[in-house]
């Protein structure tokens, strides 16, 4: 459970936890006890957005399908071939795999052609090894316009490879800035304010490095922001904490900004 990884990245925290164990308390996800038999109720959420998370994982789908779709094919003369995929993406039907498979490949054979042709009378052509199939191009090929937004040809030194080329990324660090933001002041809200109880909050990132936008470099200046977010608001938490799950770092951002240590 993600407690049990922030009590390692924070052992001047996990010193004073003698036990803890997963709630069984809708409004908490763990109870902790220290050895005088202190309890510290946690909240914990994940600094995800949802409807970023969703697109990429779509576009995966996507990769993944055209990558299955064309692998072992063969294209002429050492050709080499990157696929650049439509956004937003569309489902991949497995009915398309050989039609798209023949359509690639009477593509690639079109664009052999012309390069023997000077002029060229098709594509756009930067060198003469290397051609552009635009998607005005590529609207001739039913199938392949429906999953692909332009295709570059090029010449490989010994055999031909096919590569599906991720998207390029359009998000920018304050998309993330404000998705932690709006993740801690969601549990702000959500939250009956304390009666006496020690109570603290816990974000933990870690699906954000493989679907959301990038963060801020180094780390510690995500949680300089959020530490200064949370010295103008009221806060209902005691203590609220934001660790990054590959690099194991962690943070106190509320009452004061410290590394967790």
């Amino acid at each position: 459970m993600v407690f049990g990884e922030f009590l390692k990245a924070a052992p001047s925290i996990a010193q004073d936890v003698h036990s803890w164990c997963e709630s069984d308390d809708k409004l908490y996800d763990a109870i902790s006890r220290s050895a005088s038999g202190l309890t510290t109720k946690w909240q914990i959420t994940e600094w995800l957005d949802p409807e970023q998370t969703r697109g990429s994982k779509e576009r995966q789908r996507l990769e993944h399908a055209i990558d299955d779709a064309v692998r072992d094919l063969r294209l002429p003369d050492a050709t080499t071939c990157g696929l650049f995929l439509q956004d937003p993406p569309t489902h991949f039907r497995h009915k398309h795999v050989e039609p798209f498979r023949t359509e690639l490949l009477a593509l690639a054979e079109d664009v052999a052609a012309q390069a023997k042709l000077v002029p060229h009378p098709r594509y756009t052509w930067q060198r003469k090894d290397e051609c552009w199939v635009l998607q005005s191009d590529i609207s001739a090929w039913p199938v392949l316009v429906r999953y692909l937004r332009k295709v570059r040809f090029g010449h490989g030194e010994a055999r031909s490879v096919i590569s599906v080329m991720g998207f390029a990324s359009s998000f920018c660090e304050q998309d993330a800035v404000d998705q932690l933001i709006s993740c801690i002041e969601k549990k702000m809200r959500n939250y009956h304010w304390p009666t006496g109880d020690d109570v603290r909050l816990l974000v933990f990132y870690s699906d954000g490095w493989i679907y959301n936008s990038p963060i801020c470099a180094p780390l510690v200046r995500n949680a300089e922001i959020a530490a200064e977010y949370l010295r103008g608001v009221q806060v209902p938490f005691d203590h609220v904490y934001l660790i990054f799950g590959r690099s194991g770092e962690a943070y106190e951002l509320h009452p004061d900004l410290n590394r967790c240590t």
